[in-house]
């Protein structure tokens, strides 16, 4: 069949059939093979036009991604029974992303909200996280590969490297196995206890797990409370212990330039903080901010790490890092949260299994700098 040079909007093929060639014009909208399994050659020097798209069970000749690249956004989309090869992990989600932006078919001919795909990816090489996150987005579409890249959990304490343990699927949990970490850099080591890991040691990626202290030595809570009121900065802490400031009700704000991991329970329940600034704090312990209930600025642009119940309940989220934030929970965003993130992170932030709860209001910061000061 040759319809070159012709205007021919749409052709309408048997389903199934003997057609060994063919080639059609530009001109087409509505492109619909289906069962063409002998086909050897087939031409169409372009799918601009195309705003219907289904593609069931064909010959290798026919690339449904190359279409797909082609056609406009909200195209409705039916792709069955494929199988192509792309270079990299990249690619696939490009693919995906693609995917997103068009709506569906069923196998009625009927309008669906979502395209409508199921077939066989090729990649050479992919890491367990990436193929968890593209699995979840496509389940039709299966993912094949000739080598997988796991992940390895390492473990210190401070700058010292105690363990590494590697060769985990993502979401898998490393077991430490060392000696117990003892704190370092201070007079007395035996008033500080070895509480855990931050973040938790699961193989989101590769993964950096820092030895978390507890202070248990035998100076007065009121203390801290007598001597710790209004504002508070200090910039030679660099770490905000479990419990530090717990019930400390008189401190009104805090600004730690060069904290890097706050602890568990490091605020809870400092009643009259309004003001947090921690611009260099990449791990935010569990509760850490409970029950701060006048709390109404927390500056935290470079966390990767928010942990269960770290923060009062927010309906504004800005989060400046440049890898997607590790959530460990919901507690403390608001269900109708707006999440502002960097705009190459959107997609990744909405695919991730936590985030993905607030997809529809998670927004680029790039986009509102009246709301994300202009950055």
């Amino acid at each position: 069949v040759y319809c070159d040079g012709t205007s021919v909007t749409g052709v309408t093929l048997p389903n199934g059939g003997i057609l060994k060639k063919l080639h059609l014009p530009g001109t087409v909208t509505n492109l619909t093979l289906c069962n063409q399994t002998a086909l050897t050659e087939f031409v169409m020097p372009s799918y601009t036009n195309v705003t219907t798209l289904r593609l069931e069970n064909n010959s290798a000749v026919i690339d449904p991604i190359a279409i797909l690249n082609d056609i406009p956004a909200n195209s409705r989309v039916r792709i069955v029974g494929f199988t192509t090869r792309v270079e990299t992990a990249e690619d696939v989600r490009a693919f995906f992303d693609k995917l997103d932006t068009m709506r569906g078919l069923d196998e009625n001919g009927n309008n669906m909200d979502k395209a409508q795909v199921s077939g066989t990816v090729i990649v050479d090489t992919i890491s367990s996280k990436e193929l968890h996150l593209i699995k979840g987005r496509y389940p039709a579409i299966k993912v094949m590969y000739n080598s997988i890249t796991l992940h390895t959990v390492r473990f210190f304490n401070g700058a010292t490297l105690l363990q590494s343990v590697g060769g985990l699927e993502y979401g898998a949990t490393a077991q430490y196995t060392g000696e117990t970490p003892v704190m370092t850099g201070v007079e007395n080591p035996e008033d500080y206890t070895f509480s855990g890991w931050s973040p938790a040691p699961v193989a989101d990626g590769d993964v950096d797990c820092y030895a978390v202290f507890q202070f248990t030595g035998a100076y007065s809570r009121a203390l801290v409370e007598r001597t710790i009121s209004g504002e508070y900065a200090n910039d030679r802490v660099d770490t905000v212990g479990n419990s530090a400031f717990k019930f400390c009700g008189e401190i009104t704000a805090i600004s730690f330039p060069n904290v890097v991991t706050v602890g568990n329970d490091a605020f809870w329940r400092c009643t009259h903080l309004t003001s947090v600034d921690l611009p260099a704090a990449t791990t935010i312990g569990e509760g850490a901010f409970v029950d701060c209930t006048r709390l109404s600025r927390l500056d935290l642009p470079s966390a990767t790490f928010i942990g269960s119940n770290a923060v009062t309940t927010v309906t504004t989220l800005i989060l400046r890092s440049t890898q997607v934030c590790t959530l460990a929970n919901t507690n403390g965003v608001s269900s109708n949260a707006y999440i502002y993130v960097p705009a190459a992170l959107v997609d990744s932030y909405k695919a991730d299994s936590k985030w993905s709860t607030y997809a529809d209001h998670i927004r680029a910061i790039e986009d509102y700098p009246e709301i994300c000061g202009g950055e």
